[in-house]
């Protein structure tokens, strides 16, 4: 039996909760909008949902 441990798991729906959101309310045409882009590199949406993961997952930058 094949079993993903419970904090990979809580962590796959805090993800999908913070994609969903984004879709939602359109959080990456409001990044553009207010300027927020890049030329080449990790995408700004990617590095906001990654902070977000963080916040809502009580965890910090050093300690991820």
């Amino acid at each position: 039996m094949y079993s993903i441990p419970e904090k990979e798991y809580l962590e796959q729906g805090v993800f999908a909760s913070v994609n969903e959101f984004c879709r939602t309310f359109k959080v990456g045409a409001a990044l553009k909008r207010a300027g927020a882009y890049k030329s080449r590199g990790i995408p700004v949406m990617n590095i906001l949902v990654y902070l977000i993961m963080l916040v809502c997952g009580g965890k910090t930058l050093n300690r991820p």
